[in-house]
């Protein structure tokens, strides 16, 4: 029935042709406007590279991702639909700046853009690997790495001599750069949890997600040490000194907070926290669910933990499309798999993770039977005054 739903959500074929079609348009308008001698802008093409061709590849990268979408299912299908897309829009980017100008060092910097592109790719193809070891942080960490050097060299060859052409010192590059390892850092050191201990896995899973906040505050920390104390401090030393020791404390004071309370706040806390949130809203059956929702965490039981929430969605009125929205996280969920051969102790690493990434599942699904059941139903539509009068 899921598989189902999901097929009858894709576009029909016929709508699915609309892309080839203006694809195929679009460059018979071209070949017939600025290729063609008689053309009427055949003159001037040149001019106009920098538009003709970026967007033919937007309309093919498009394309490809529909068709994809269309004709492949899965998560290797996901990733590439979404990787047409990003490559489509990667080599349109690159030939824009490529063709606006005929300058060699923005030429040569757009070749920057290609990499990035890639990064981003193989950023999507480790969410795949999310249920393996190891892999996705590799993978993950390479994707950060390949941008980081990337938007480096990008910024080195357009202001070779540093940043006086901007007027001001901001070392965009290097910022970009020293973030990006950072990051790559912590991605690696989120592996910590193979040392098994408690507050270890607590530690791993701060350290390995919100990696968009961390950069910002990453770049912004680093702006701050590399290039802000430069521009209010110049010509005092020891006032330059200050700020770097000012802003490192600052920066080793949250991050040690952060590490602490990530060690001490189990995700069983938070899911119990849930629990009592939900008990005390009165939400009907949650006495039921409770035993559940423990087999999923600690056994991995999915059965019990979806009916018991659909029968329960069920009485209170919540409409079955909506239920089964809800419920999708559990239903797709999938654990690590398990070595064919593994020592004690990484059979332990892995069940801690899988348990720690079914409560995190938990918390998503029962918050968001809490937010539904106060009334505020989250875009997954209206529910029924049966819903409204049981709260």
């Amino acid at each position: 029935m899921q598989v189902r739903n999901r097929l009858n959500a894709d576009l029909p074929l016929n709508k699915l042709m609309v892309y080839p079609v203006v694809t195929v348009l679009y460059m018979v308008f071209v070949v017939l406007v600025f290729f063609i001698p008689v053309g009427p802008a055949y003159n001037i093409r040149e001019s106009l590279y920098f538009l003709i061709f970026p967007l033919e590849m937007f309309l093919v990268g498009l394309t490809a991702m529909h068709f994809v979408d269309y004709f492949f299912k899965g998560k290797w299908a996901q990733v590439l639909s979404r990787s047409c897309l990003i490559l489509g829009n990667g080599i349109s980017v690159f030939l824009f700046w490529f063709l606006v100008s005929s300058d060699i060092q923005l030429r040569l910097a757009s070749c920057g853009i290609i990499p990035v592109t890639v990064s981003i790719i193989l950023y999507r193809i480790s969410g795949i690997y999310d249920n393996r070891l190891f892999k996705g942080e590799i993978i993950k960490t390479i994707s950060y790495l390949v941008a980081g050097f990337s938007v480096f060299v990008m910024c080195y060859v357009l202001w070779p001599q540093g940043s006086s052409y901007l007027g001001f010192g901001f070392s965009l590059g290097k910022l970009t750069l020293y973030s990006f390892i950072v990051l790559s850092v912590f991605e690696l050191a989120s592996l910590i949890e193979l040392c098994g201990n408690e507050k270890a896995y607590g530690i791993a899973d701060w350290l390995r997600f919100n990696h968009v906040n961390k950069f910002i505050a990453i770049f912004i920390t680093l702006f701050t040490i590399v290039d802000l104390r430069r521009i209010i401090m110049r010509g005092s030393i020891l006032g330059a000194w200050i700020i770097i020791f000012v802003v490192i404390l600052i920066a080793f004071i949250i991050l040690t907070i952060k590490l602490l309370t990530a060690a001490n706040n189990s995700r069983e806390e938070r899911l119990n926290k849930h629990l009592q949130k939900i008990n005390f809203d009165k939400i009907k059956d949650i006495s039921e669910i409770t035993s559940y929702i423990n087999d999923f965490v600690y056994n991995g039981s999915k059965s019990g933990l979806i009916a018991c929430i659909f029968l329960m969605t069920s009485k209170t009125g919540v409409p079955i499309w909506t239920a089964r929205r809800m419920i999708a996280p559990i239903v797709d969920h999938k654990d690590l798999e398990m070595p064919s051969f593994m020592t004690r102790k990484d059979y332990k690493v892995i069940e801690e993770r899988n348990k720690q990434k079914r409560i995190k599942i938990i918390e998503y699904v029962i918050k968001n039977l809490e937010v539904y059941g106060r009334g505020n139903y989250n875009g997954f539509g209206t529910a029924s005054n049966t819903m409204q009068r049981n709260n």
